[in-house]
């Protein structure tokens, strides 16, 4: 393998996590990645202790990787249709963000980006249907 001749060949040091070395974590070492950030270890640090990079740390420890427990539920028609319409109002006066609308329905921003843009929840029509 071209890492271990890189590394017998002193080229990559041994704290180096290569790419075709990198491991995907457990829930349980997710957990561990936050409590250790929580007691102030760098994320340098906590990369090398679990063989990933700092940018995967940065990933989990901002929410966009890696999010454990159950899956939220669905969202209902009525709040997929109050996502587009707070994201399409968005202005000069108007700050509703992407990761705004994340925060607030407890999404990823990839889901309320997708939902903006009408690649999931396609059966939901952007007006209230009329239930009468």
């Amino acid at each position: 393998m071209v890492s271990k001749l890189l590394r017998e060949m002193g080229i990559v040091p041994e704290t180096c996590v290569l790419k075709k070395e990198r491991k995907f974590l457990s829930a349980t070492d997710v957990e561990e990645v936050r409590e250790l950030k929580r007691q102030g270890v760098k994320q340098k640090h906590i990369a090398l202790t679990f063989g990933v990079s700092q940018s995967e740390i940065s990933r989990i420890l901002r929410g966009s990787r890696h999010h454990t427990g159950t899956r939220p539920p669905p969202l209902s028609d009525e709040t997929v249709r109050l996502i587009r319409q707070l994201y399409a109002q968005k202005g000069p006066g108007n700050k509703v963000t992407l990761k705004l609308l994340s925060e607030w329905y407890n999404r990823n921003i990839s889901t309320i980006r997708a939902i903006v843009k009408f690649d999931i929840y396609k059966d939901v029509s952007a007006e209230a249907r009329d239930e009468s």
